[in-house]
């Protein structure tokens, strides 16, 4: 840190969004090109934009894409897609942010020594250790920045079909995800595993990353990959 810059800086308040000042990004924005967006949709959006209003923005300017939605319409047009279509989309969105290196070095974990980690079956019809079931349950359900060790076991029980991973091996993929993420990219926080408590808690600090993890087809193609 510059000391001689002390005194003149002001703390920037860089909280995630919420889910209805996502909103607000589809349902100002949308109108302007004579589109009408449902709450409904718009809630949609928001939410898997991870509290970030670029995401959100970037997810939006897809939308347009996706729909021709280039310029303002002479008539009013309502904005409609399927769940496969907005799928689509979104994994179009995830190509405007990588983290593929990250992934795949999580997804492998560190050099096993000894016996080799134990195969889970999973729901999407894969199987991996514990590291793919950890990535797997941090995707799982609706996109959460902070994932305590209840909540991440129990999404871990949601992704398995069979056995699970036992505790000790969660906590220690845990950490070792943290690990990975900072010797991939040492200037930049990803994820960080807080082992404060007894358990500890996992915390996405990047949205991106949750966004690419989620969005894109990487985590299953490294999950079918021989």
């Amino acid at each position: 840190m510059n000391h001689e810059l002390r005194g003149r800086l002001a703390q920037v308040d860089t909280s995630f969004w919420t889910l209805q000042e996502l909103k607000q990004i589809a349902l100002a924005g949308f109108p302007k090109l004579n589109a009408e967006i449902s709450d409904e949709l718009a809630t949609r959006l928001a939410r898997e934009a991870c509290g970030s209003p670029q995401l959100m923005q970037r997810i939006c300017l897809d939308v347009c894409f996706d729909l021709g939605l280039e310029v303002e319409l002479s008539n009013r047009k309502k904005i409609e897609f399927d769940e496969p279509r907005l799928q689509s989309i979104l994994e179009k969105s995830s190509t405007h942010t990588d983290f593929g290196t990250m992934l795949a070095n999580m997804h492998q974990g560190p050099k096993t020594r000894g016996s080799e980690r134990r195969v889970h079956k999973l729901i999407d019809g894969t199987e991996g250790d514990v590291y793919r079931v950890l990535l797997l349950a941090i995707a799982y359900g609706d996109p959460v920045m902070t994932l305590p060790y209840p909540v991440l076991m129990d999404r871990i029980q949601a992704v398995c079909v069979g056995d699970q991973p036992t505790g000790g091996s969660v906590v220690q993929a845990c950490y070792q995800l943290d690990v990975i993420a900072r010797r991939v990219a040492p200037n930049e926080r990803v994820l960080e595993w807080d082992s404060a408590d007894l358990t500890g808690t996992i915390n996405i600090v990047n949205p991106y990353f949750l966004f690419f993890l989620r969005a894109s087809r990487n985590l299953y193609k490294l999950g079918t990959k021989k």
